[in-house]
Protein backbone atom coordinates (compact mmCIF):
# COMPACT_ATOMS: atom_id res chain seq x y z
CA UNK A 1 0.00 0.00 0.00
CA UNK A 2 1.38 3.36 -1.06
CA UNK A 3 1.87 5.87 1.75
CA UNK A 4 0.58 9.41 0.98
CA UNK A 5 3.63 11.69 0.56
CA UNK A 6 2.34 14.18 3.15
CA UNK A 7 0.89 11.70 5.60
CA UNK A 8 -2.69 10.59 6.24
CA UNK A 9 -3.54 13.77 8.14
CA UNK A 10 -2.55 16.18 5.36
CA UNK A 11 -5.44 18.65 4.79
CA UNK A 12 -7.80 16.32 6.65
CA UNK A 13 -9.38 19.31 8.39
CA UNK A 14 -8.33 22.23 6.21
CA UNK A 15 -9.75 21.01 2.91
CA UNK A 16 -13.25 20.06 4.22
CA UNK A 17 -13.34 23.36 6.14
CA UNK A 18 -12.52 25.33 3.01
CA UNK A 19 -15.16 23.45 1.00
CA UNK A 20 -17.77 24.13 3.68
CA UNK A 21 -16.94 27.83 3.67
CA UNK A 22 -17.39 27.92 -0.12
CA UNK A 23 -20.73 26.10 -0.13
CA UNK A 24 -23.74 28.23 -1.22
CA UNK A 25 -25.34 27.44 2.14
CA UNK A 26 -22.88 26.40 4.81
CA UNK A 27 -23.87 23.81 7.41
CA UNK A 28 -23.15 25.73 10.59
CA UNK A 29 -22.80 22.70 12.86
CA UNK A 30 -20.36 21.00 10.51
CA UNK A 31 -18.40 24.23 10.17
CA UNK A 32 -18.12 24.56 13.94
CA UNK A 33 -17.13 20.91 14.33
CA UNK A 34 -14.30 21.35 11.82
CA UNK A 35 -13.12 24.53 13.53
CA UNK A 36 -13.17 22.73 16.88
CA UNK A 37 -10.62 20.25 15.50
CA UNK A 38 -8.08 23.04 15.28
CA UNK A 39 -7.13 23.64 11.64
CA UNK A 40 -3.56 24.38 10.73
CA UNK A 41 -3.94 28.10 9.98
CA UNK A 42 -0.54 28.41 8.32
CA UNK A 43 -1.78 25.83 5.81
CA UNK A 44 -5.40 26.97 5.52
CA UNK A 45 -4.77 30.62 4.61
CA UNK A 46 -2.32 29.95 1.74
CA UNK A 47 -4.66 27.18 0.52
CA UNK A 48 -7.57 29.64 0.42
CA UNK A 49 -5.46 32.25 -1.32
CA UNK A 50 -4.20 29.75 -3.88
CA UNK A 51 -7.78 28.84 -4.83
CA UNK A 52 -9.01 32.43 -4.75
CA UNK A 53 -11.51 31.96 -1.92
CA UNK A 54 -10.16 34.24 0.81
CA UNK A 55 -13.42 36.18 0.74
CA UNK A 56 -15.56 33.08 1.31
CA UNK A 57 -13.30 31.87 4.13
CA UNK A 58 -13.24 35.21 5.93
CA UNK A 59 -17.00 35.78 5.56
CA UNK A 60 -17.90 32.36 6.97
CA UNK A 61 -15.43 32.50 9.84
CA UNK A 62 -16.45 36.03 10.79
CA UNK A 63 -20.01 34.78 11.26
CA UNK A 64 -18.95 32.13 13.80
CA UNK A 65 -19.15 34.14 17.02
CA UNK A 66 -19.14 31.03 19.17
CA UNK A 67 -15.77 29.84 17.83
CA UNK A 68 -12.61 31.68 18.80
CA UNK A 69 -10.40 32.50 15.82
CA UNK A 70 -6.82 33.49 16.72
CA UNK A 71 -6.52 37.27 16.64
CA UNK A 72 -3.54 37.29 14.29
CA UNK A 73 -5.38 34.96 11.88
CA UNK A 74 -8.51 37.15 11.87
CA UNK A 75 -6.34 40.21 11.24
CA UNK A 76 -4.51 38.52 8.36
CA UNK A 77 -7.78 37.36 6.81
CA UNK A 78 -9.29 40.83 7.16
CA UNK A 79 -6.30 42.47 5.48
CA UNK A 80 -6.21 39.94 2.63
CA UNK A 81 -9.97 40.21 2.13
CA UNK A 82 -9.78 44.01 2.05
CA UNK A 83 -6.95 43.94 -0.49
CA UNK A 84 -9.00 41.64 -2.71
CA UNK A 85 -12.07 43.89 -2.48
CA UNK A 86 -10.07 47.01 -3.36
CA UNK A 87 -8.55 45.27 -6.38
CA UNK A 88 -11.93 43.88 -7.47
CA UNK A 89 -13.53 47.33 -7.25
CA UNK A 90 -10.77 48.76 -9.44
CA UNK A 91 -11.30 45.94 -11.95
CA UNK A 92 -15.05 46.59 -12.05
CA UNK A 93 -14.51 50.29 -12.68
CA UNK A 94 -12.07 49.43 -15.45
CA UNK A 95 -14.59 46.99 -16.93
CA UNK A 96 -17.15 49.79 -17.34
CA UNK A 97 -14.52 52.02 -18.97
CA UNK A 98 -13.49 49.27 -21.39
CA UNK A 99 -17.07 48.46 -22.36
CA UNK A 100 -17.76 52.12 -23.11
CA UNK A 101 -14.59 52.40 -25.21
CA UNK A 102 -15.41 49.24 -27.17
CA UNK A 103 -18.98 50.45 -27.80
CA UNK A 104 -17.64 53.79 -29.06
CA UNK A 105 -15.35 51.87 -31.44
CA UNK A 106 -18.32 49.92 -32.79
CA UNK A 107 -17.17 46.65 -31.20
CA UNK A 108 -19.86 44.41 -29.72
CA UNK A 109 -18.49 42.43 -26.77
CA UNK A 110 -19.59 39.96 -24.13
CA UNK A 111 -18.03 39.79 -20.67
CA UNK A 112 -16.98 36.28 -19.61
CA UNK A 113 -16.24 35.11 -16.05
CA UNK A 114 -14.82 37.80 -13.75
CA UNK A 115 -17.42 39.94 -11.94
CA UNK A 116 -20.28 38.53 -14.02
CA UNK A 117 -19.63 35.01 -12.78
CA UNK A 118 -19.24 36.35 -9.22
CA UNK A 119 -22.70 37.95 -9.41
CA UNK A 120 -24.24 34.78 -10.80
CA UNK A 121 -22.58 32.47 -8.29
CA UNK A 122 -22.65 34.64 -5.15
CA UNK A 123 -24.91 37.63 -5.98
CA UNK A 124 -21.95 39.85 -5.20
CA UNK A 125 -19.32 41.07 -7.73
CA UNK A 126 -16.68 41.32 -5.01
CA UNK A 127 -16.72 37.75 -3.71
CA UNK A 128 -15.01 35.91 -6.55
CA UNK A 129 -11.29 36.53 -6.94
CA UNK A 130 -9.98 37.03 -10.48
CA UNK A 131 -6.93 38.61 -12.05
CA UNK A 132 -8.06 39.68 -15.53
CA UNK A 133 -11.05 40.78 -17.58
CA UNK A 134 -12.20 38.53 -20.42
CA UNK A 135 -14.23 39.60 -23.43
CA UNK A 136 -15.67 37.69 -26.36
CA UNK A 137 -15.63 39.63 -29.62
CA UNK A 138 -15.95 38.73 -33.28
CA UNK A 139 -12.69 38.17 -35.15
CA UNK A 140 -13.60 40.90 -37.64
CA UNK A 141 -13.58 43.44 -34.77
CA UNK A 142 -10.17 42.50 -33.45
CA UNK A 143 -8.20 45.36 -35.02
CA UNK A 144 -10.73 47.96 -33.86
CA UNK A 145 -10.76 46.46 -30.35
CA UNK A 146 -6.95 46.44 -30.20
CA UNK A 147 -6.79 50.10 -31.20
CA UNK A 148 -9.42 50.94 -28.57
CA UNK A 149 -7.42 49.23 -25.83
CA UNK A 150 -4.14 50.81 -26.88
CA UNK A 151 -5.87 54.20 -26.73
CA UNK A 152 -6.58 53.43 -23.07
CA UNK A 153 -2.91 52.70 -22.38
CA UNK A 154 -2.85 48.93 -22.80
CA UNK A 155 0.09 47.20 -24.46
CA UNK A 156 -0.92 44.31 -26.74
CA UNK A 157 0.96 41.03 -26.41
CA UNK A 158 0.32 40.48 -30.13
CA UNK A 159 1.39 43.48 -32.28
CA UNK A 160 -1.08 45.08 -34.68
CA UNK A 161 1.03 43.95 -37.62
CA UNK A 162 0.75 40.32 -36.49
CA UNK A 163 -3.01 40.67 -36.04
CA UNK A 164 -3.35 42.19 -39.50
CA UNK A 165 -1.32 39.28 -40.84
CA UNK A 166 -3.83 36.83 -39.39
CA UNK A 167 -1.80 35.46 -36.48
CA UNK A 168 -4.06 33.66 -34.00
CA UNK A 169 -2.76 32.99 -30.47
CA UNK A 170 -4.67 31.23 -27.71
CA UNK A 171 -5.92 34.65 -26.60
CA UNK A 172 -5.11 38.27 -27.28
CA UNK A 173 -3.55 39.58 -24.08
CA UNK A 174 -3.26 43.23 -23.07
CA UNK A 175 -1.44 44.65 -20.07
CA UNK A 176 -1.57 48.17 -18.72
CA UNK A 177 1.87 49.49 -17.80
CA UNK A 178 2.45 50.27 -14.15
CA UNK A 179 -0.64 48.34 -13.03
CA UNK A 180 -1.81 44.75 -12.51
CA UNK A 181 -4.64 45.20 -15.02
CA UNK A 182 -4.88 42.43 -17.60
CA UNK A 183 -7.40 42.10 -20.42
CA UNK A 184 -7.94 39.10 -22.67
CA UNK A 185 -9.87 39.19 -25.93
CA UNK A 186 -11.27 35.95 -27.30
CA UNK A 187 -12.71 35.36 -30.77
CA UNK A 188 -14.29 32.43 -32.56
CA UNK A 189 -10.76 31.47 -33.68
CA UNK A 190 -8.90 31.47 -30.37
CA UNK A 191 -10.75 28.67 -28.57
CA UNK A 192 -8.96 25.96 -30.50
CA UNK A 193 -9.45 23.35 -27.77
CA UNK A 194 -13.24 23.43 -28.23
CA UNK A 195 -14.54 20.20 -29.81
CA UNK A 196 -16.42 22.30 -32.38
CA UNK A 197 -15.97 25.80 -33.82
CA UNK A 198 -17.12 28.42 -31.33
CA UNK A 199 -20.76 29.35 -32.16
CA UNK A 200 -20.09 33.08 -31.78
CA UNK A 201 -23.25 34.29 -33.51
CA UNK A 202 -25.35 32.01 -31.33
CA UNK A 203 -23.60 33.42 -28.26
CA UNK A 204 -24.43 36.98 -29.30
CA UNK A 205 -28.01 36.06 -30.20
CA UNK A 206 -28.56 34.46 -26.77
CA UNK A 207 -26.64 37.01 -24.72
CA UNK A 208 -28.23 38.54 -21.65
CA UNK A 209 -27.55 41.49 -19.36
CA UNK A 210 -26.27 41.20 -15.80
CA UNK A 211 -26.80 43.96 -13.24
CA UNK A 212 -23.42 45.03 -11.87
CA UNK A 213 -23.00 47.97 -9.48
CA UNK A 214 -25.86 49.91 -11.05
CA UNK A 215 -24.83 49.09 -14.61
CA UNK A 216 -26.03 46.49 -17.10
CA UNK A 217 -23.22 44.35 -18.48
CA UNK A 218 -23.48 42.12 -21.59
CA UNK A 219 -22.97 38.48 -20.63
CA UNK A 220 -23.37 35.00 -22.05
CA UNK A 221 -26.59 33.21 -21.29
CA UNK A 222 -26.13 31.10 -18.12
CA UNK A 223 -26.29 27.90 -20.21
CA UNK A 224 -23.63 29.07 -22.66
CA UNK A 225 -21.34 30.28 -19.88
CA UNK A 226 -21.71 26.97 -18.05
CA UNK A 227 -20.61 25.00 -21.13
CA UNK A 228 -17.76 27.39 -21.91
CA UNK A 229 -16.41 27.24 -18.34
CA UNK A 230 -16.61 23.43 -18.28
CA UNK A 231 -14.64 23.10 -21.50
CA UNK A 232 -12.15 25.75 -20.42
CA UNK A 233 -11.63 23.97 -17.08
CA UNK A 234 -11.21 20.60 -18.77
CA UNK A 235 -8.55 22.07 -21.02
CA UNK A 236 -6.63 23.55 -18.07
CA UNK A 237 -6.62 20.24 -16.16
CA UNK A 238 -5.87 18.32 -19.33
CA UNK A 239 -2.78 20.42 -19.97
CA UNK A 240 -1.71 20.14 -16.36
Amino acid sequence: MEIPPFGNEFLKVEWPLLLECCAPTAKVERLRALLAKGPNWSTLLPLAEEHGVISQLHTRLRAQDSVAIPEEIEKSLRERHRAQLVFTLSMTAELFRLLEKLRAAGVESIVVKGPVLSVRAYRDPGVRQYVDLDFLIRARDLLAATRALTDLGYDPDVPLAAIAAGKIPGEYLFMKQGTRLLVELHTEHTFRYFPRPLPMEDYFARQTMVALDGNRVPALSPEDEFVLICIHGANIFGNG
